[in-house]
């Protein structure tokens, strides 16, 4: 499916969506949106993640239609004595982005709004392989890109062809996560360090552990290394949801009780992550699969999140009704 027809389904979604008794019938009581970077200028970063405008867009949008935006915890206790004063949306940023603090924070605390951060162990120890960030990397410092592993290379002298390439590249190895150790070559070959990326995108230790005790943040574990949990073998993937735990814990010296499921996708997580998951202690997972929380059948180690891209696939995913087209 284009990006352009599904801007169309999305865009006629929304409108659908707008109608009270719509919004009514499909909308759920509560929530979980799913954010990463939080980008002042998205053309610069190739749009791989949220811009400013969208993001404030989105806490105005909640606030009009009288969506209460409360922490998890809070989220889940209300629902569980079935609070219907109003429907709760929690915010969750993955991975520990600097710009979560320096760009979104000032605008969390002007709508009092609480979120969580998903961290993993190797973003603020600087040894994760994050190879979105060499991709992107690679492809800004260069109008012409082989990407060897793939077979392709990219002709790409400007910001919308570099955009498409590197969607292009993500996709494949979203196609299979264990793809993405087959790019380290290319990136030691064209100078790229991840080791610099890290350190350059994500919070340290000392500004996680400021940020902890803000009284707007909560944090929650991300596995060490962020790799996708299905593709490795049982103890392999409990070592990374305990490990991560432990880590966060120690340096925080707080309980973790709540996880983000690397990429979160049925191809990175099932039903065994939910055993690993619970087996070390958390108590709630989010995944990345499309859908708000409904009281009766919801799953706490199996949570789905809004995900959107823009204005009209916000809207329709908040209302409810892409929910019920795509169930039927």
């Amino acid at each position: 499916m284009t990006q352009i027809l599904k801007d169309c389904i999305y865009y006629s979604a929304s409108r659908v969506g707008e109608l009270p008794f719509l919004r009514t019938r499909f909308a759920a009581r509560a929530a979980i949106i799913l954010l990463h970077e939080i980008q002042p200028n998205c053309q610069a970063e190739l749009m791989t993640g949220t811009s400013v405008s969208l993001f404030e867009y989105l806490l105005n949008w909640l606030q009009r239609e009288g969506w209460s935006i409360v922490s998890l915890d809070e989220c889940l206790e209300r629902l569980a004595r079935n609070d219907q004063s109003s429907r709760y949306a929690v915010l969750t940023f993955d991975d520990g982005y600097r710009d979560n603090v320096s760009v979104a924070l000032p605008i969390l605390e002007r709508h009092n709004a609480p979120f969580m951060m998903y961290v993993p162990t190797g973003a603020p120890t600087r040894s994760m392989q994050s190879w979105w960030l060499g991709l992107r990397k690679l492809f800004l410092s260069r109008d012409k890109v082989a990407i060897d592993a793939l077979g392709r290379q990219f002709h790409c002298s400007d910001i919308r062809s570099k955009t498409l390439a590197l969607a292009e590249v993500i996709r494949w190895v979203h196609q299979d996560y264990r793809r993405s150790a087959m790019l380290a070559p290319t990136f030691k070959q064209a100078g790229i360090s991840l080791a610099t990326l890290n350190d350059a995108y994500f919070l340290d230790e000392r500004e996680l552990g400021i940020l902890a005790r803000h009284p707007l943040a909560s944090i929650g574990g991300h596995t060490t290394s962020h790799a996708a949990l299905a593709t490795l073998d049982g103890p392999s993937a409990r070592a990374e949801l305990a490990d991560n735990r432990a880590y966060l814990e120690n340096l925080l010296q707080r309980s973790i009780r709540h996880l983000a499921y690397p990429y979160g996708g049925p191809r990175a997580c099932g039903l065994r992550e939910e055993h690993l998951a619970n087996d070390v202690g958390f108590q709630t997972a989010v995944t990345t699969r499309q859908g708000q929380l409904h009281e009766h059948k919801m799953n706490h180690l199996a949570l789905p999140r809004i995900g959107f891209s823009s204005r009209s696939g916000f809207t329709a995913r908040m209302s409810g009704i892409m929910e019920a087209v795509q169930a039927r």
